[in-house]
């Protein structure tokens, strides 16, 4: 299944509560943008978190508190 932006917006603003995955050993650049997202949906009003099967370093955690779930 092929999803424009577009499509994927529609689809997020029609869902309150949200789950962002983040691929394994997550770098700098995937948990920047998981935690963008995730505080983008909070600022729309939704119910949104970001989990990973692997630990995010403490020097990510840190910087964008509030988005995280520790599983």
């Amino acid at each position: 299944m092929k999803i424009n932006v577009e499509k994927c917006a529609q689809m997020l603003k029609k869902k309150d509560n949200i789950l962002i995955l983040s691929h394994a050993h997550p770098d700098g650049d995937t948990v920047g943008s998981a935690f963008a997202l995730c505080l983008a949906l909070k600022k729309l009003g939704k119910k949104a978190r970001v989990m990973c099967a692997d630990e995010f370093q403490q020097k990510y955690i840190k910087l964008i508190p509030g988005c995280l779930d520790i599983a």
